[in-house]
């Protein structure tokens, strides 16, 4: 018998994982005379198994999330793309003029597209990171215009509350 193995307990009541090889011993006249049996200690061996396992469930799963990040970006974006055309061409006045409140909806619907749209990109770069097969992009962005267009998109809903949103220089 070779190779069997099993988890034995030690002395201190820990488990060890074991490899046991039992022999027959035998004489000059090819009798059995005796047992040589060889206890190995396969517990890193085990460990390693466990961890290239681990390893090879993790790669797996990196890949199926790798292609899944651009096909959800791809539907979410295609959508979120189109809402951002119709409103800036609804902005533009092109079907015809707004008044005051429309022209407000029309822009948070336009500022809560791209918001969205910039968090859809910001998924898939997260995956792209996850890769290594991200570029960095620094840009400068406007912190006034940014803090406009979160005061728009809450002053409504503020105002719903019975709650004043203000900005303050």
């Amino acid at each position: 018998m070779s190779g069997i193995e099993s988890v034995h307990k030690k002395k201190d009541g820990s488990n060890i994982d074991v490899s046991v090889t039992v022999s027959p011993l035998k004489n000059t006249g090819n009798m059995t005379v005796g047992l040589s049996v060889v206890i190995r200690d396969i517990t890193d061996h085990k460990r390693a198994e466990e961890i290239e396992d681990e390893n090879m469930r993790l790669a797996i799963s990196i890949k199926a999330k790798s292609e899944l990040l651009p096909a959800i970006s791809h539907d979410l974006g295609t959508p979120l793309n189109a809402m951002i055309g119709f409103s800036e061409l609804l902005k533009q006045e092109i079907p015809g003029k707004l008044n005051e409140k429309q022209k407000q909806y029309v822009d948070n619907i336009l500022a809560s597209s791209k918001r969205m749209l910039d968090i859809v990109n910001d998924i898939l770069d997260l995956g792209k990171a996850e890769t290594g097969r991200i570029e960095l992009n620094i840009e400068k962005v406007s912190v006034p215009e940014t803090i406009y267009e979160i005061v728009s998109l809450f002053r409504e809903s503020a105002t719903k509350r019975k709650c004043a949103v203000q900005k303050e220089t």
